[in-house]
């Protein structure tokens, strides 16, 4: 591979998140639409950030975008978040609560799958859980104003996301609770017959 088809390899941010585990993601239908139209808007940030910090990693690049990304949608979404409640309650109340669904904004779910994708990521690098888990209650806090969800279930989904990034990061230690009972008794009792 030349090196301009290594640096296009290197700046291409969905084969990254693939690795992270984006294909292990649990996303519903509307989700799924929104991921594709994020990953097109995401791109063009990471590739210039991979551009002018070509010393950086890839994966911190990502991250950077995602958090951009996350940051910019959380503020948009509790700066309107009034009117978008109240917007829905009147689309409810015109077509009824089956049909609301298709008059709904985008914005939203924009956010749960950025959000989604953005603590998948910090999974992958093996980053602080508890931090993820902030942001992920945060997250809950200003969705479950403009959405029907409890924000324990929106916190659990989006930790969900942190949980499979960490599963699929190849240097996560996957020693079974057998291996490291039986490396806890090696340790204190030594191997027999040695």
């Amino acid at each position: 591979m030349g090196n301009s088809a290594r640096a296009k390899a290197m700046s291409e941010l969905k084969p990254l998140l693939d690795e992270a585990g984006l294909s292990s993601l649990e996303l519903k239908a509307d989700e799924q639409r929104v991921l594709e139209k994020l990953l097109v808007s995401w791109e063009s940030t990471f590739e210039n950030a991979c551009k002018t910090h070509p010393d950086k990693r890839p994966s911190d690049m990502a991250l950077g975008t995602l958090t951009k990304a996350q940051m910019e949608l959380a503020s948009s979404l509790e700066t309107q978040s009034d009117t978008l409640h109240s917007m829905n309650e009147i689309i409810e109340d015109s077509v009824g609560k089956e049909h609301a669904q298709k008059f709904r904004v985008e914005l939203p779910t924009e956010l749960t799958v950025c959000t989604k994708v953005w603590l998948m990521l910090q999974g992958y690098l093996l980053m602080d859980f508890s931090l993820a888990n902030d942001h992920a209650a945060r997250t809950a806090e200003i969705l479950t104003g403009v959405t029907d969800e409890k924000p324990d279930a929106i916190r659990t989904e989006c930790m969900r996301a942190f949980y499979i990034g960490k599963s699929h990061n190849p240097h996560q230690e996957k020693t079974s609770w057998g291996t490291r009972i039986s490396g806890w008794l090696n340790h204190y009792f030594g191997k027999q017959g040695a």
